[in-house]
């Protein structure tokens, strides 16, 4: 399982929107309920994703969003584990707060 979520996390690599949806959508299930990813697995594949630039490198509002039930996905089936991995989210928070995302945020809500 390990091997897939690797392979998984590289197509994030190739910036191809459909892809990544995808990606996030499969990696999604991998860390729902009904997952047999051991804790361990899952903490790894969590900070993968949250501090990887190419996974969070978009523009596309439906993307982001998708990432965001991701990490809560995982967050939810073991229960924000480590401390690691908090302080990884509270970073990309801060990145979805900053000016620049709030401006492009407003941008594509006025649809500039």
């Amino acid at each position: 399982m390990q091997e897939v979520c690797g392979l998984l996390l590289k197509l994030y690599a190739l910036r191809q929107p459909l892809l990544s949806r995808y990606a996030t959508d499969a990696l999604t299930t991998v860390c729902g309920r009904e997952s047999s990813l051991p804790q361990a697995s899952l903490v790894e594949l969590l900070r993968a994703v949250v501090q990887s630039e190419s996974v969070w490198d978009t523009k596309d509002l439906a993307s982001t969003l998708a990432l965001i039930q991701l990490v809560e996905a995982g967050y939810l089936r073991y229960g924000g584990l480590s401390q690691g991995l908090s302080m990884a989210a509270e970073s990309k928070v801060d990145f979805l707060q900053s000016p620049s995302y709030m401006a492009w945020d407003l941008c594509v809500s006025l649809q500039c």
